[in-house]
């Protein structure tokens, strides 16, 4: 089964008033996520981008909106029109209207103060499109070219990046990878010492 992951986007969110006057709602707008843009260290090992385009194929129909990716905090869902996902060049913004319930209460005071800072959403990686790029004197940066499904964004509090197991485990696969080159370019290069050495011992 894949794995959800989740990447936080530090773009403000916003409680607004929708509508025409006397049939006015409150929602809650905020950008999910911004393509080309590096993240900060996830788990001090890695960063991570999401490429240009990589909604294109994306599923969105079961995509919910959940405070802080809170089962409790439910607070709208696209099946239902309650949630809206708009992608588009930059990366993708929701557009929630905010439920006359108390999560949605809570949600649009924490809000309006501030104390909601940022939007995350989870989602599942196209893994046979991932790419890991190697740097001098920097972490490894993933790069996620195809997202195949969209399942949750989230006004969230603290900024974090938390990821399941996944994208390590590929870290390690391409860590381990690298280590056995450089151990067979090291044995590469002691045979053909050893052999040069022979050659002209002779």
């Amino acid at each position: 089964m894949d794995e959800k992951e989740i990447i936080y986007d530090a773009s403000k969110v916003e409680l607004r008033m929708m509508g025409e006057e006397g049939k006015q709602e409150q929602k809650i707008i905020g950008r999910a996520l911004t393509y080309e843009v590096e993240s900060m260290p996830i788990q001090g090992k890695y960063t991570e981008v999401i490429k240009r385009g990589a909604l294109d194929k994306a599923d969105m129909t079961q995509a919910v909106a959940r405070a802080i990716h809170s089962n409790a905090a439910l607070l709208g869902t696209v099946r239902s029109g309650t949630l809206q996902l708009r992608a588009h060049a930059d990366g993708m913004d929701y557009e929630v209207s905010v439920p006359n319930t108390t999560a949605g209460k809570d949600a649009a005071v924490y809000v309006e103060r501030g104390d909601y800072s940022g939007s995350s959403f989870a989602y599942i990686p196209d893994l046979n499109t991932i790419k890991w790029v190697t740097r001098s004197g920097a972490l490894p940066m993933r790069e996620v070219h195809n997202i195949i499904g969209v399942y949750d964004v989230s006004p969230v509090i603290n900024p974090a990046y938390p990821q399941t197991s996944t994208a390590l485990r590929e870290l390690e696969t391409m860590e381990n990878e690298n280590l056995l080159q450089e151990k067979l370019k090291a044995e590469s290069a002691s045979l053909t010492a050893i052999h040069q050495h022979k050659n002209y011992q002779l």
